[in-house]
Order: C-alpha cells, then sequence, then structure tokens
C-alpha cells in the first residue's frame, strides 16, 4: 500500500525541515566555537605567548582549524543537495503549489 499524497507531503517536509534545523544549529555552534577560540587568542596574553614560542603548535592548530572547516564545508554541500532532493521530490509530488513551499 503506497503512501497518500499528503502523507508523502508530510513526510518530505518534516525531513526538509529537520535538515535546515540540523543546518543551522551546527553553524551556530561552530561559529560560536571559532568565535571562542579567536577571543581566547586575542585576549590571553599566555596564549599569544605560547604560540609565538612553539610555532609548530600554532601551525597544527591552524591546520586542525582549516581541516574542520573543510569537513564542515563538504557537509554543508551535502546538505544542501539534499536539500535540493527533498525540494525537487515535493515539487514532482505537485501536493502544494511550489511558491508555497
Amino acid at each position: 500500500m503506497q503512501a497518500s499524497p499528503k502523507e508523502q507531503f508530510d513526510q518530505l517536509f518534516g525531513q526538509l525541515k529537520e535538515l535546515y534545523t540540523l543546518f543551522f544549529d551546527s553553524f551556530s555552534k561552530l561559529s560560536a566555537s571559532y568565535m571562542l577560540i579567536i577571543g581566547w587568542l586575542i585576549t590571553s596574553e599566555s596564549a599569544r605567548s605560547f604560540l609565538k614560542m612553539h610555532r609548530e603548535v600554532a601551525y597544527l592548530f591552524i591546520a586542525i582549524l582549516a581541516v574542520l572547516s573543510a569537513v564542515y564545508t563538504i557537509l554543508c554541500k551535502r546538505m544542501f543537495r539534499k536539500s535540493a532532493h527533498l525540494v525537487l521530490q515535493l515539487n514532482e509530488l505537485n501536493y502544494m503549489d511550489a511558491p508555497l513551499l
């Protein structure tokens, strides 16, 4: 037995809402983490002097931030593709006019 168009719409739209919620939640957490780290580095004299004396630690720190940023970018692209696919499925379902979505 196939689900009704309303049930299909509810399922797809629920997935889309969950995806957007997940994206904005992860974005806000990542942004807050980066701002905390940057704020700590700017305001802490001991942190700045430690990183100045131990360049390899500073470069490792920068490399880790770069890798984390790259991974987050990849995840954002995957979320975008999934979102576009869900919107396409919703449009194909033709349950509601596209501008109303």
